[in-house]
């Protein structure tokens, strides 16, 4: 009876270990994609892209705790901001919002102003 009562309070306490991982492991779905208009932005020697994505977690079955993320990625490693889109459903928001590439960054515009700029600098330290 003890060694029992021992197996499941090891389990509840590796379960509840685990939990921060277990929330992050899920399905993902790219809402749109932007692609830089130069071939080598940044100087970085790939095409980078944009993308804002929905991500999901396998433990959500009702899908009631969406998360939003905005990567900017040359395919491989990437730079990830997670951020609350301010619309629902967020596909028609993510729409009309514009991308602009500069030499020293890339912004997310969106039609009410909300501006979400990331410098180069920090792209390519994650690139």
């Amino acid at each position: 009876m003890r060694k029992r009562i021992l197996i499941i309070a090891s389990l509840a306490v590796a379960l509840s270990l685990l939990s921060p991982l277990l929330a992050r492991v899920g399905s993902w779905n790219e809402i749109r994609r932007w692609n830089a208009p130069d071939s080598k932005p940044f100087g970085h020697d790939r095409p980078i892209y944009l993308s804002v994505e929905h991500t999901h977690s396998f433990f959500d079955p009702l899908r009631l705790y969406g998360t939003d993320r905005l990567i900017v990625s040359d395919g491989g490693y990437a730079y990830i901001l997670y951020f609350d889109v301010p619309a629902h459903p967020s596909k028609p928001w993510v729409d009309a919002c514009d991308v602009i590439w500069a030499t020293d960054s890339v912004t997310l515009i969106s039609p009410e102003g909300l501006s979400i700029s990331i410098d180069a600098k920090a792209v390519l330290k994650q690139l």
